[in-house]
């Protein structure tokens, strides 16, 4: 229906929109990457829209393009706290582990409800091998999710680490 849509109007930058999230939906990120990228050229100006480029870059493993995109996104719109959060991802894997922390706190502020914020902060303190403070990062995760499972595994992980293999 998207491709329908694109047909009759290459310029309609909604279902280039559709289209590139149903692709990224489907895990065909090297597609949905050009159709971002298609798309940000329609719209040079749309924060979200870098911010889903980046979000596919990040899938595909190339952590700095996408640390760009983020950026380019928080730029655009410095209250976007997806963007912060993706931010915080490509830092954590690019080893920035500090840095990191710094983008999920503004994600954090921005947007306190978000479990997976809180789950992100927590997985880059158990990375720094700081593990009371990814404690109270997956606390605060369950207390948002009670049923979100990364945040129990994470929990379990820190637990372990600190020889509380019980409560693990």
């Amino acid at each position: 229906s998207y491709e329908a849509a694109i047909a009759h109007d290459p310029n309609f930058p909604d279902a280039w929109r559709k289209r590139g999230d149903v692709l990224y939906q489907l895990h065909r990120y090297d597609e949905a990457l050009i159709v971002y990228e298609r798309l940000l050229r329609l719209e040079p100006n749309n924060s979200a829209d870098y911010n889903r480029q980046a979000n596919a870059l990040w899938q595909m493993g190339h952590f700095k393009e996408a640390l760009e995109g983020y950026e380019k996104a928080i730029d655009l719109k410095p209250g976007l706290a997806v963007a912060y959060n993706g931010r915080g991802n490509a830092l954590r894997e690019l080893g920035r582990l500090d840095e990191s922390l710094s983008a999920y706190e503004r994600a954090i502020q921005l947007e306190s409800g978000e479990a997976i914020f809180h789950n992100n902060y927590a997985e880059a303190f158990y990375r720094l091998q700081n593990y009371e403070r990814c404690l109270v990062a997956c606390e605060r995760a369950i207390y948002l999710h009670l049923d979100y499972a990364p945040a129990h595994r994470l929990k379990g992980d820190a637990l372990w680490q600190l020889q509380r293999y019980t409560d693990a």
